[in-house]
């Protein structure tokens, strides 16, 4: 694919964003797990629904390893900090 097709295709997308004729639901939900080629189940779609499409889509495009670290580092500075603290 020449350089031209990919500056053309990328200044053409745009993110989606909900809307009230295209509001971020069950279906979407749905959709977005079949789209990012993974099933989903019950508690995943509950949860993707709920926390909105930013962050359902972030969950679906960022490795699992990705968040755990970041997740990790704020548990870590939290106790760290308890921890200093209590001396």
């Amino acid at each position: 694919m020449s350089s031209d097709m990919l500056t053309s295709a990328k200044s053409t997308l745009t993110p989606w964003h909900p809307t009230a004729d295209q509001p971020w639901n069950m279906q979407r939900v749905i959709h977005l797990h079949r789209r990012a080629g993974f099933g989903a189940n019950w508690p995943e779609i509950q949860r993707d629904l709920q926390s909105g499409s930013e962050a359902a889509i972030d969950r679906a495009l960022r490795p699992v390893a990705d968040r755990t670290a970041e997740e990790f580092e704020q548990l870590s500075a939290v106790i760290g900090s308890a921890a200093v603290a209590a001396n």
